[in-house]
């Protein structure tokens, strides 16, 4: 039985209407916190309700959740039986779906087995994707090489930076290895098999080894697990460069939000949260005036998330506060649902304590939903 704070959740995606891959989106983090939760069999009439190939990617990342929890045997089994599910997409979509599967694939070793069952399928992998598949291929610490730069250097020609669609596929695979590191680390951890995760780790702090991260966000999170394991001091050592990168952000930069609120998390356990409310002011000085209101309240809710888990409470439930006042005083009623979405669903994640006024405030919104999707002909 969910509790009841899920159950609002489940029922609250309903409300995002006339975008189905906005309600796709927010069904996706929600069955990734509920398999997190131990909740994984009651995401399959959620994930139903996605109509595109967005469907696999839910399935994907509650197998995510899964193997964090140390479920390895369960997600091999899951992705033999489910070795035709890349073809949900096409063209990129489908390469996303393949990328993840390889992740979980390696992270659970079974990658050889799914890639002879694609053979079986004959489903041929895109060249470039074909290329960075090896054995073991999410701890190499290479970054991936584009298949233009390939082909160039097979012909004795000087190599050439990737074009625009080249550095899209190697950012997919890039965070496709960091993805399927951290699964791994995770599931370890959570096994209690601290010298096994440590092992998978403390290779890259090697002089001249590269973290296996396509952004501040995933080398924070992979330095906090390598933390937990026992590599305090060389993790202790790159911090300053992250809180370096995290300064830098340039005004406009969506993603700030989500970076921040990862680091934030691995200050925290670092002892480091004094840090926290001189960066949060900086990013929201920076943002407040170059991101369209729509997203500077959704990442008032990823800091706030960030500064709960990095130890600073008060200055969460202060973010959390203004994102949902935010939201519901937006006037697209769709904007709104997702918007409290967020907010609730951070305090899930979170495990913090949903203030009165937050719920008084939202079951009086509750009310008002369905006649502004009226007053809008929806």
């Amino acid at each position: 039985m969910l509790p009841q704070d899920l159950i609002f959740l489940e029922n609250l995606t309903s409300y995002v209407k006339n975008d189905d891959v906005q309600k796709a989106e927010v069904i996706i983090e929600l069955v990734r916190f509920m398999a997190s939760e131990g909740y994984a069999e009651e995401t399959t009439s959620l994930i139903s309700q996605i109509t595109d190939y967005r469907s696999a990617l839910a399935k994907l990342a509650v197998w995510s959740e899964l193997v964090k929890r140390g479920q390895n045997s369960q997600v091999r089994g899951d992705l033999l039986r489910n070795s035709k599910l890349p073809s949900a997409g096409v063209g990129l979509q489908e390469s996303e779906i393949i990328v993840q599967m390889l992740s979980l694939a390696d992270a659970t070793h079974c990658l050889e087995n799914l890639t002879e069952r694609w053979k079986r399928d004959k489903r041929e992998l895109p060249p470039y994707i074909a290329a960075n598949v090896l054995p073991n291929y999410v701890r190499n610490g290479k970054r991936p090489a584009a298949i233009g730069a390939l082909k160039t250097a097979i012909k004795g020609k000087a190599t050439r930076e990737a074009d625009p669609t080249e550095a899209v596929e190697q950012r997919m695979v890039w965070r496709s290895t960091s993805q399927g590191l951290s699964f791994e680390v995770e599931g370890l951890i959570q096994s209690q098999k601290l010298n096994e995760a440590r092992d998978l780790l403390k290779p890259f702090f090697i002089v001249g080894k590269e973290f296996p991260a396509s952004n501040l966000s995933q080398g924070s999170h992979l330095l906090l697990l390598a933390y937990r394991c026992g590599l305090q001091d060389e993790v202790t050592h790159k911090v300053p460069q992250l809180i370096e990168q995290a300064e830098s952000f340039p005004p406009g930069w969506i993603d700030s939000f989500k970076d921040l609120g990862s680091l934030f998390a691995l200050l925290g356990e670092l002892g480091m949260k004094d840090q926290i409310p001189r960066l949060v002011d900086g990013c929201l000085k920076k943002q407040t005036n170059n991101i369209e209101p729509y997203f500077l309240m959704l990442g008032k809710a990823q800091l706030a998330e960030g500064c709960w888990a990095g130890g600073q409470k008060d200055l969460a439930f202060k973010l959390w506060r203004e994102s949902i006042d935010t939201a519901q005083k937006t006037p697209n009623p769709r904007s709104q649902v997702v918007g409290v979405f967020e907010v609730w669903l951070g305090f899930q994640r979170s495990h913090a304590p949903i203030p009165d006024d937050i719920r008084a405030k939202t079951v009086q919104w509750l009310e008002t939903v369905n006649q502004a999707y009226a007053d809008i002909g929806l």
